[in-house]
């Protein structure tokens, strides 16, 4: 098939390598290798260097040199920050999809555009060979854009929106929390988890929400008591109460994993109804082989706290996961400690699963017409940064973790959950889960945009 589109855009400025004037005279199209550090970066591949090649003919040479220019120009100041327009290199086949990769800079100080010994010849020849465009590019090909919203449910709860088409490589998506009221109350920090898979099943078991109250209540230190008035998610916490400071804990495997993870993150929440302090750490393990791993301990402070979901750590396995357990130290006798749910997510990469911590100190919903959903936006094709915003592009907000989501080459569905709970500030009665002023949870539903990429081109 042959090149339909090859140009370079950039806000209302473009560059048509098809169009008269221009021919382009050698290009090999860079392929990216996967990224080798993961701390740095937008996405799993890294950055490529472009050459291309053109001849610059007719009575327009100085315009499209000016345009060059122009863009390159403004590419630079992109990567600095500036408030620009992003560059764009497009190609399309005759009868395809348009890819799309942003050029993010130059190759380290080499010219971006480099003239030819006869440049100051060429008006009167009108003919200006080889030119030399080299430059910097993100290592994804972007091309058609898929969608999909999953059922609504009250969080936490595992949701899955199936996409209509995969990537022929890992594809970024921005996921968005709809369905949030406008009056919802003040919550917490919170986390937004997600997983991905070939199928709904999949998904969803890489991403295990768990109620703790059904590791039951066996054992003189715990019990199930019911906690309903504060939206326990099953009714009845956990509740751990000390009669001594040894160590003690529970197990379960009231769960479907998929097999196919060895890699686990692990979270929870948690009330501390005294004032002694504790230690816990989760861990998950195979019954059949006897591995088990844990997490680090994780010390709770010797003070009462409203409902509060916290990350336990990752954990390793080298066979399936089929058991959970939670281990608790008190470090005085008297008071207790209540859990709710327990949430894991397959994490071997971020193209499997992952999560966001998304920090909202405690701020209230700002109200749009009906809702404020919460938006984790790669920006590839727009910004130099991603971001993560409640309910308009301007409202961001602070976060930990990496907002660039992708899902692995083939994967179709994402599974996602969101972790909240309410705060107990002032008027405002704390509970174990997101909910609005009428005190209803709140059961969000999930939208998932992504972005079909490709690291090599190809007329398929």
């Amino acid at each position: 098939m042959s090149i339909a589109t090859l140009k370079i855009t950039s806000g209302s400025d473009e560059i048509d390598f098809l169009a008269s004037g221009f021919s382009i005279t050698d290009w090999s199209p860079a392929v990216a290798n996967r990224r080798q550090n993961m701390l740095g970066g937008r996405g799993p591949y890294e950055d490529v260097i472009e050459e291309i090649e053109i001849d610059m003919a007719g009575s327009s040479i100085d315009t499209n040199l000016d345009t060059l220019q122009l863009i390159f120009d403004r590419v630079q100041r992109w990567e600095r920050g500036e408030n620009v327009d992003a560059t764009i290199l497009k190609v399309q086949f005759t009868g395809g999809s348009t890819w799309q990769s942003t050029i993010i800079g130059a190759d380290g100080a080499a010219a971006m555009i480099t003239l030819p010994p006869s440049t100051l010849l060429y008006q009167a020849s009108e003919n200006l060979s080889p030119v030399l465009l080299r430059f910097k590019r993100i290592g994804w090909w972007l091309g058609d854009s898929v969608a999909a919203t999953s059922s609504t449910g009250d969080n936490p709860t595992t949701l899955t929106a199936s996409l209509s088409d995969s990537g022929d490589a890992a594809s970024p998506f921005k996921l968005e929390i709809d369905s949030i009221s406008a009056d919802f109350e003040v919550y917490t920090d919170s986390f937004l988890v997600y997983a991905t898979g070939t199928t709904t099943t999949i998904a969803s078991e890489r991403l295990i929400v768990y109620d703790a109250e059904d590791m039951g209540a066996t054992g003189s230190e715990w019990s199930t008591p019911v906690d309903s008035a504060n939206e326990a998610r099953g009714g009845n916490v956990l509740r751990f109460t000390p009669d001594s400071t040894d160590v003690d804990n529970k197990e379960d495997n009231g769960f479907t994993a998929d097999a196919t993870p060895r890699r686990w993150a692990m979270f929870i929440n948690y009330s501390n109804n005294g004032a002694h302090a504790y230690t816990i750490r989760g861990y998950v393990f195979n019954n059949q082989s006897g591995e088990e791993s844990f997490t680090p301990p994780l010390t709770i402070a010797a003070a009462t706290n409203d409902p509060k979901w916290v990350g336990l750590g990752t954990v390793p396995l080298t066979s399936p996961l089929i058991n959970i357990g939670l281990e608790v130290q008190a470090a005085a006798t008297g008071g207790s400690i209540d859990f709710d749910t327990i949430v894991l997510v397959a994490v071997d990469s971020p193209g499997m699963g992952g999560v966001v911590n998304i920090l909202t100190d405690n701020r209230a919903a700002k109200p749009s017409a009906s809702s404020d959903d919460i938006t984790v936006d790669h920006r590839l094709l727009t910004d130099t940064n991603p971001s993560v915003y409640q309910g308009t592009v301007n409202t961001t907000l602070n976060y930990r973790g990496s907002l660039v989501l992708y899902a692995d080459a083939g994967a179709d569905v994402i599974a996602a959950c969101w972790l909240a709970t309410k705060s107990g500030t002032a008027g405002v009665d704390p509970d174990w889960r997101a909910g609005n002023t009428s005190g209803v949870v709140q059961a969000p539903s999930f939208t998932v945009t992504l972005l079909e990429a490709t690291t090599m081109l190809d007329s398929g």
